[in-house]
């Protein structure tokens, strides 16, 4: 990117290596962000936005910092003036999405503790200097421990708009109205929280020496952790404080500040002081809350440094002696699985899990309890029903994946090449056709392995199959014959893979085809008892049946000609459906099927045969006319 190309091209210089760099340069405080950075450059060089910079490595945004490649993060680098190293530890880098884990100052911290999009400040801190702190950003600790006041991430200004990294002003004033932030009042911290939140915010320091020291104030049994671990353990000491009080709607967020100092305190003095919990129980609890919730915590499946502190608590302070926590122990270590875990395992609802369970397809201990009736299944039942389900593969799937319709998939029954999952818990939890996944696997593994590409004039096999009327389509036929390596037409794959809707047939053994002279691939097999009565038709179905188009069986149906689907029903009736394929043609099936051209057959009113049904002839008339007219089959 040259110069002229960036905007205010008098605030850019070039540098050694020829790449834009900005005329003005700042040197970073040792503490600041890197979005705070380009602010204050931004408002050092008179540019309308971050973004300006940014653009000189192939960003577009801030938020794009925290993915761009090392090659953009060196353009920017030589564009700021400033070493690579110190510019990528400035950054969030790594997955910002909930969940994910992003590096702070060569720390590994979960990003759900960092706020991203929001800029937040301390007033009287930005007085002292007028840039934002790395340690702003980690919105789990809501707080400044310079000036000892909470953070504002919204102008405190009538604006009220909130704080992001956009615009042409600096991190100390609000881009919307221009408000100056170190005129504002933010509410300070209380002295009883102070101490706790300075160790909190300590562990995670940009600087090396504020960690050691942090570290040094954590109990020796404590000293195997980690910063980021220290600082996940006492927010979670914290948050299990809290669920044991239960849920207070009163001041919610001075609640959850006194939470989190409870939880450094806790750190501090660990571990005699979590023994206190141990004797506070709510009525018909067999441990205490504090414990429960501490133990449940998710974010302890992240950390097993961690778990295995809180279950060596749990083994000194907690020792499970009766009642249902004792029978629940028991059986998870036996490896049974709750209802919810169970049905959570196999993607059901608990509903179902239910219904399965009253059919006898799990092992389930007797239930408990007069209200809750507490259920707990064998592990071995449900991996084994897992692979059961997993085994499953619905009809309506594999006419997706690979475009055979219901009609050819029954065929395929009927003729043994696939069968019918007939499995109890499949068919108590899903409707319509299911199949063995195994057994499609393998009838699509060899379909691939007998076809091949063609070369030379091909037709569609969907289009060949437009010549068949009053009547399914041979799928069955046609895929056996292939299977058997005793198909006498020519039929290939599409370059797009196996699609059998997209299966193409050489133009030669097609016309034969049509012509019939392979009559043993045009039969249909005896419908397999197991399937049940033929299913009424879907609209696709109706078109494939009769050879037409879409318009075509809108006609039929605004005409009356065919029954349309309402309210709950979806389809057609078939037997309306087979009536109509019996007394009428479609005009693509004669071009189809007789290979004669749109003029020839719009001239058949000439012999006394007219449309009879819009785009519908008399099918007997017209296959005694073109038969009599081509006894070959086709034109000569």
């Amino acid at each position: 990117m040259s110069i002229s190309d960036l905007s205010s091209g008098e605030a850019w210089g070039t540098s050694q290596v020829g790449l834009p760099t900005l005329a003005l340069k700042l040197s970073p405080f040792a503490d600041e962000s890197l979005p705070s950075l380009l602010m204050r450059l931004t408002e050092e060089n008179i540019l309308s936005g971050p973004h300006d910079i940014l653009r000189v490595a192939g960003l577009s945004s801030v938020a794009m910092l925290s993915t761009a490649k090392r090659e953009a993060l060196e353009v920017l680098s030589v564009c700021l003036g400033i070493p690579i190293s110190d510019l990528e530890k400035r950054i969030l880098r790594g997955d910002i999405v909930r969940g994910g884990s992003v590096q702070f100052f060569g720390l590994t911290m979960r990003s759900m503790h960092f706020t991203f999009n929001r800029r937040r400040v301390s007033p009287k801190a930005l007085k002292k200097g007028p840039y934002h702190r790395s340690s702003w950003a980690i919105g789990s600790l809501p707080y400044c421990t310079e000036e000892w006041e909470f953070l504002l991430d919204a102008c405190p200004a009538e604006c009220g708009r909130p704080l992001d990294w956009y615009g042409r002003l600096g991190p100390a004033r609000c881009r919307h109205c221009g408000y100056d932030l170190r005129r504002a009042r933010a509410k300070a911290v209380p002295e009883t929280y102070r101490d706790a939140f300075k160790l909190l915010v300590d562990l995670v320091s940009p600087f090396d020496q504020t960690r050691e020291d942090a570290l040094k104030r954590v109990p020796g049994v404590l000293r195997s952790l980690t910063n980021v671990e220290l600082l996940e353990f006492a927010l979670g000491l914290g948050r299990a404080v809290l669920a044991a009080e239960g849920y207070d709607t009163a001041q919610p967020e001075s609640r959850r500040w006194r939470g989190m100092a409870e939880g450094a305190d806790l750190l501090l003095a660990f571990p005699a002081s979590v023994g206190k919990f141990a004797t506070s129980t709510r009525l018909n609890a067999k441990r205490s809350p504090f414990f429960s919730n501490l133990a449940a915590a998710d974010y302890l499946n992240s950390f097993p440094a961690v778990r295995a502190i809180v279950d060596d608590v749990l083994r000194e302070y907690e020792p499970i002696l009766h009642g249902p926590i004792r029978l629940m122990a028991q059986r998870e270590g036996r490896g049974d699985l709750s209802l919810s875990i169970a049905a959570e395992q196999l993607h059901l609802s608990k509903a179902t899990m239910r219904r399965l369970a009253d059919q006898r397809q799990f092992e389930v201990s007797p239930p408990r309890g007069f209200g809750r009736k507490l259920e707990w299944f064998s592990k071995v039942s449900v991996d084994a029903m897992a692979a059961r389900l997993g085994n499953r593969q619905s009809a309506l799937d594999f006419s997706r994946s690979y475009g055979m319709p219901l009609a050819g998939i029954e065929q395929l029954v009927s003729l043994g090449l696939l069968t019918v999952n007939n499995d109890p818990a499949v068919a108590a939890i899903y409707d319509g056709l299911q199949l063995h996944r195994g057994e499609v696997d393998d009838l699509v593994g060899r379909l691939c392995r007998c076809l091949r590409l063609l070369s030379g004039p091909v037709w569609s096999l969907a289009d060949v199959f437009s010549a068949i009327g009053d009547s399914e389509k041979p799928w069955g036929a046609i895929v056996k014959a292939l299977l058997d390596g005793s198909c006498l037409i020519e039929v290939g794959m599409s370059p797009v893979g196996l699609k059998l809707d997209e299966l193409v047939v050489g133009q030669a053994s097609g016309r034969a085809f049509i012509e019939g002279a392979y009559p043993e691939l045009l039969a249909l097999p005896e419908r397999a008892s197991v399937l049940g009565p033929e299913p009424d038709m879907t609209r696709l179905e109706v078109e494939r049946y009769l050879n037409c188009f879409p318009r075509d069986v809108s006609w039929l149906m605004a005409n009356g000609r065919l029954g349309r689907p309402e309210g709950a029903r979806r389809s057609v009736p078939r037997g309306d459906v087979v009536q109509l394929g019996h007394e009428l043609i479609s005009s693509r099936e004669i071009t189809w099927r007789w290979r004669v051209s749109p003029t020839l057959r719009e001239a058949l009113p000439e012999y006394g045969i007219v449309r009879v049904a819009g785009p519908f002839w008399p099918r007997r008339q017209v296959a005694d006319f073109f038969n009599e007219r081509f006894p070959q089959g086709r034109p000569a």
